[in-house]
């Protein structure tokens, strides 16, 4: 998955996520046209004049749109959306942190907005899960009353970095407390994980407030996906994501041309790779599902 300034290719695509009034309007405001024309799209979006960024998927699928600009002093994030047949997988939470990333360097400011419509529970779980409060708007709007507004902080207490051996003792915790693909009945030790993030691969964590809640680790040697894991409390919020794309992308530099993983029927796990374009292999005498990932 890619981060990258909007491409006009990807036009029709992103005009295809809002089909009917409602959908418009919430993503694109009271204003914005419908039914819209390429034009009318393009203006009223201001694809010209705000900095536009996409989520483009390893297939050159867009997944994800966002704009930033500065709104009474802050670094505001507008127009978010995740396309249709890419939502569930944690993109929604890896486009406002890389929007907030790119915002506050361009802007040079570093509190974040953005509005959100009265309902979409969806949406308010999220922004609330990457710090966002609901505070007034700051000045008189009527158009904007029926919106909430929400400010947050930089989100810098999250962090992504390369696994070490004293990172083992906190892997092994989060890997015995997810409640799906548990791997009960295998006993994989402190030196079986320190050879896969030293020797055969590389491991990477996710680290809130010092915090590791999410691990994963890649075999370079065979393309195998060793493991990928989100502690419980802290799914949904694109962690799993961010290691997802950070290890492929790094076993793809490696030189392989193919990746693998097992995982367990009827899972989010296997919701999670279908969504990020994994192929399925079939099912395994074990009974797990075999998923498969060319090279680009």
């Amino acid at each position: 998955m890619k981060f990258t300034p909007f491409d006009d290719a990807h036009l029709p695509e992103l005009m295809s996520w809002f089909p009917d009034e409602l959908s418009c309007h919430t993503w694109g405001g009271p204003e914005f046209r419908f039914p819209f024309t390429e034009a009318t799209f393009r203006e009223d979006a201001k694809l010209a004049s705000l900095s536009t960024w996409a989520l483009v998927a390893d297939d050159g699928r867009l997944a994800g749109f966002g704009q930033f600009y500065l709104r009474v002093g802050r670094c505001h994030l507008g127009r978010l959306a995740i396309a249709p047949d890419s939502r569930g997988q944690g993109l929604g939470a890896t486009l406002v942190r890389e929007l907030c990333r790119r915002g506050s360097a361009t802007l040079g400011v570093g509190i974040y907005s953005l509005f959100v419509v009265p309902g979409n529970e969806r949406a308010l779980r999220l922004y609330r899960r990457l710090g966002f409060l609901p505070v007034p708007y700051p000045e008189p709007s009527p158009l904007l009353d029926p919106y909430i507004y929400m400010v947050a902080m930089p989100p810098a207490h999250v962090t992504l970095r390369q696994a070490v051996r004293t990172d083992v003792r906190e892997i092994q915790r989060v890997r015995h407390a997810v409640r799906e693909n548990r791997l009960v009945s295998t006993v994989i030790t402190d030196d079986e994980v320190i050879a896969a993030i030293e020797q055969t691969g590389r491991g990477w964590v996710v680290e809130d407030g010092g915090r590791i809640v999410a691990f994963a680790i890649g075999n370079a040697v065979n393309g195998n996906i060793w493991a990928l894991f989100v502690e419980p409390g802290y799914e949904g919020g694109g962690h799993g994501r961010r290691l997802h794309d950070e290890m492929v992308n790094w076993l793809w530099s490696c030189g392989l041309k193919r990746l693998w993983l097992t995982t367990g029927q009827k899972t989010r796990a296997q919701r999670f790779y279908e969504l990020a374009g994994w192929q399925n292999g079939g099912i395994q005498p074990n009974g797990e599902i075999l998923f498969e990932k060319l090279a680009p």
